[in-house]
C-alpha cells in the first residue's frame, strides 16, 4: 500500500497483547518504490506523452506493472556485517511492443537511443523488448522509502516505554520484499526480525482471528480525543477564546459549542474499563432531555468541536421526564472502550438511572442532532 504503520505490543504473562505505544508511520508504502520506477517511464517518454500512452495501452501498462511488482518483491540485497549493500543482481522486465512503438512515433527515434540520452537513463540498457535495470538504480528506487522506516523505527525504539523490544514482526505486502526485509536485519542486527509466509495476507487473517478473539487485545492506546459538545457561561471563556460569541439563554451568555474532553488521544485504555465520569446539568429548569452529542478529535485538546480534525460519533439522549420539577438533574457521563466499540453511559446522579449508547468505529457517522441545551457542572 502506501503507507506504513507500525506500532509496539508488548505480550503479557496471560498470553494477551498490550500496545505500548500508538500506531504511527508514513507514506513510506512499496506503492512509492513503484512511484519512483513510473517516473522513469515519464522522463523518457516525456510526462503528457506517459500520460497519454496510459489512456491508450492500460492493459500494456498494467503488464509492466505487474511484472515490476513481481520483480520488486524478489529483488534481494547483500548484507556484510550489519550494512546494507546495494541489490545483488540487476533485474529485466519484459517491456511491451506497444511502448517501443509508441516511443519512435513520438521522437522518431528508438527507445534505446531516447533512453541514453535522457537525464534519467543511468543504470538502464535495453535488449529487444526487454528493460535492464542495474543493481545500483533499483538500490535508489528503494533506498528514500526503506531509510525513512528505519530512521521511524529507530526513533520509536528510543522511548523508555518501549525498552526490551527484541523482535520486529513485518507483515503486509511491502513486507515480501526481500530488500526492505535485509535492509531491516542490517539496521537492527541485535533483534529479531520475523517474516511470515504469505506476510501480504496476514493483516487480513488477523483482522478475522481478532473478529473471532476479541479479548486477545486487552490494553490500547487511545488513537483519537474523545469527549462532549457542551456550553459554559460566557464570562468564563471569553478571554481563552475571544473568537466565539455569547448566546444569551436564562438571561446568561453562554459560550456553545465547546468540546468537552473525556479521554485524550494517546491516553492508556483497558478493556472495559471505566473512564472517569464527568457531571452535566441542562441550561432550562423544565428540560425534559438531555441530548448528547459525542465527538472526536485528531488534536490532544481541542476547543471547539468545529476545530479542525473534529468529528461527530453519535449521540446519547438521558430521558429526564421522571424526575421531579425542582430536582437537580445532573447527569454523569463516562466512556468504556471494548474491543470494536465505544460505550458511553449517561448516570442520572438522583436516581441512579444509567442510558447507554454504542459506537461502532467502523461505522459511518450520521449527523449531530441540533440541541446542545446542557452545560458541565463545575
Amino acid at each position: 500500500g502506501g503507507t506504513v504503520d507500525i506500532t509496539i505490543h508488548e505480550i503479557q504473562k496471560d498470553g494477551r497483547i498490550r500496545e505500548l505505544e500508538l500506531a504511527s508511520g508514513g507514506p513510506w508504502g512499496g506503492t512509492y518504490v513503484d512511484k519512483a520506477f513510473y517516473k522513469v517511464l515519464s522522463e523518457i517518454l516525456g510526462p503528457k506523452e506517459f500520460e497519454t500512452y496510459k489512456r491508450e495501452h492500460a492493459l500494456d501498462v498494467m503488464e509492466i506493472y505487474r511484472e515490476f511488482e513481481l520483480q520488486k518483491r524478489f529483488l534481494e540485497s547483500e548484507c556484510e556485517q550489519g550494512e546494507q549493500k546495494t541489490p545483488s543482481r540487476n533485474i529485466t522486465i519484459k517491456m511491451p511492443v506497444t511502448l517501443k512503438n509508441y516511443c519512435k512515433q513520438i521522437h522518431h527515434k528508438d527507445i534505446q537511443v531516447v533512453t541514453s540520452e535522457a537525464s534519467c537513463g543511468e543504470g538502464l540498457t535495453w535488449n529487444l523488448d526487454k528493460l535492464r535495470i542495474s543493481s545500483k538504480r533499483l538500490s535508489d528506487m528503494f533506498s528514500e522509502v526503506c531509510d525513512d522506516i528505519v530512521k521511524h523505527i529507530t526513533k520509536l525504539l528510543e522511548s523508555s516505554k518501549v525498552k526490551g523490544t527484541k523482535t520486529i514482526l513485518m507483515v503486509g505486502g511491502f513486507s515480501e520484499s526481500q530488500f526492505l526485509e535485509g535492509k531491516i536485519r542490517s539496521s537492527f542486527p541485535d533483534m529479531d526480525v520475523v517474516v511470515p509466509k504469505e506476510a501480504g495476507l496476514a493483516v487480513l487473517k488477523g483482522a478475522v482471528l481478532f473478529g473471532h478473539e476479541p479479548n486477545e487485545i486487552s490494553v490500547r492506546v487511545a488513537r483519537l480525543t474523545y469527549g462532549v459538545c457542551t456550553c459554559e457561561e460566557f464570562d468564563k471563556v471569553k478571554e481563552l477564546h475571544p473568537r466565539t460569541k455569547p448566546k444569551l439563554m436564562n438571561n446568561k451568555n453562554y459560550c456553545e459549542n465547546i468540546f468537552s474532553k473525556h479521554v485524550q488521544k494517546g491516553d492508556v485504555l483497558e478493556k472495559e474499563e471505566t473512564q472517569e465520569g464527568r457531571p452535566y446539568v441542562p441550561l432550562h429548569p423544565g428540560q425534559k432531555s438531555i441530548i448528547f452529542n459525542i465527538y472526536t478529535s485528531t488534536e490532544d485538546n481541542p476547543k471547539f468541536i468545529d476545530d479542525d480534525g473534529c468529528k461527530y460519533l453519535g449521540t446519547l439522549e438521558v430521558d429526564l421526564s421522571r424526575l421531579n420539577y425542582g430536582s437537580r438533574k445532573s447527569v454523569r457521563v463516562k466512556f468504556i472502550f471494548g474491543g470494536t466499540e465505544i460505550k458511553v453511559v449517561g448516570k442520572i446522579e438522583d436516581t441512579n438511572e444509567e442510558v447507554e449508547v454504542n459506537f461502532n468505529f467502523l461505522e459511518e457517522s450520521p449527523n449531530a442532532l441540533d440541541e446542545k441545551d446542557v452545560y458541565l457542572d463545575k
